[in-house]
């Protein structure tokens, strides 16, 4: 979430907290093969985010796999707001890189979202295949004078925006919509290794979650691992938005397109709403909040891979039918508002300080939810 004018940040990471103490174990040689393999993919993982430290920034994007078998191969890729200077983008992919390799040191598969960037590796090869479940919801919780206005012309924009990324070679949009005296921004974008009509179609289905979680809200941003969308009543936080971007004219309805190829994601509604019951566990979380002057929020998504019959899961990586018969991805909609965020630190003390770095001071902060089932 990202509350205009009083920027801040955060990096997210959600984590099982489990007490549970483990007999020591002699070593075998089972462990030692297990140990090479975690050494192999940890070189495969530094070297991809190496290439796109030193390859992204060029082009706003790049794509990477290292390693040739399924224990040291890793993909990985990197995007920054078509927008972004070469200098600006290497400085949010070096940030990025190494957000989430400190946040997520032995997963297998995560991402990172910052608002000029977006960071993502896997063990599975995702290249030019397309994700459309959402893992990310954002929004503030300012209301809009006016909101069934509000949304409508939200809701035309986005749709606008999502067809010309599908034509863009930078698999992006940009454009602004009168709403009173006032204007509504809108950003889209989607990986460029996928094609424009899967990027229009991710970016529609990102969409569906609008209503869900941001109706009448100042701005939103929902993100899925291929694509995202932005809409925001102040321009203030990107160049793009302050430079005169194209204006759309959302007193008429945008010209049909192709309907997207699934309809919207039961994971477009945030945790806490939306149909379903209380399963009466409690788990615990913890959430790094990054608190800067500068527009950049950060979130870290780690994607847990557990054994067993799932409940309520969704994919969020192209994963072989083979593997879908015995591993399940849990995936989240993580939505969280200034107010939980500040009550929880306790009010940002420093006391619950981890540190800082080129992009602000970095909390630490324990909430506990119910999860729904």
């Amino acid at each position: 979430m990202f509350v205009p004018p009083s920027y801040f940040s955060f990096l997210l990471l959600s984590t099982l907290i489990l007490g549970v103490r483990r007999p020591s174990l002699p070593t075998l040689p089972h462990h030692n093969r297990l140990r090479r393999q975690f050494n192999l993919r940890h070189q495969s993982l530094r070297r991809t985010h190496d290439s796109l430290r030193n390859t992204t920034a060029a082009t706003g994007f790049n794509a990477t796999t290292v390693g040739n078998s399924s224990f040291d191969s890793v993909t990985a890729l990197a995007l920054c707001r078509a927008s972004l200077s070469s200098q600006d983008c290497q400085t949010c992919v070096d940030a990025a890189t190494l957000g989430i390799r400190n946040a997520c040191p032995s997963e297998t598969m995560a991402q990172v979202w910052y608002t000029l960037c977006m960071v993502r590796y896997s063990r599975m090869n995702f290249i030019n295949k397309s994700d459309s479940s959402i893992a990310l919801v954002l929004f503030n919780t300012l209301e809009t004078p006016n909101p069934e206005e509000y949304d409508r012309k939200v809701k035309i924009l986005i749709q606008n925006l999502s067809y010309a990324a599908g034509v863009s070679d930078t698999r992006s949009a940009v454009a602004k919509t009168s709403f009173g005296t006032r204007n509504i921004y809108g950003y889209v974008d989607c990986t460029r290794d996928i094609n424009g009509s899967d990027c229009t179609t991710c970016l529609l289905n990102a969409a569906y979650a609008i209503p869900s979680c941001c109706s009448g809200k100042w701005a939103g941003w929902i993100a899925t691992p291929t694509c995202s969308i932005q809409f925001n009543m102040d321009p203030i936080d990107h160049d793009d938005w302050m430079n005169n971007p194209p204006e759309i004219n959302t007193d008429i309805s945008p010209a049909l397109g192709a309907s997207p190829a699934v309809g919207p994601s039961e994971y477009g509604r945030p945790p806490h709403g939306g149909r379903g019951r209380l399963n009466g566990k409690e788990t615990s979380i913890v959430i790094a909040v990054v608190v800067s002057f500068i527009p950049i929020v950060g979130v870290v998504v780690r994607w847990r891979v557990r054994r067993g019959k799932g409940k309520r899961v969704v994919a969020t990586e192209e994963i072989t039918t083979t593997m879908m018969e015995t591993e399940s991805i849990e995936v989240r909609s993580f939505v969280y508002d200034l107010d939980v965020l500040v009550a929880a630190t306790d009010n940002f003390s420093p006391a619950n300080r981890l540190g800082g770095g080129g992009f602000g001071s970095v909390y630490r902060v324990t909430l506990t939810f119910f999860i729904i089932q």
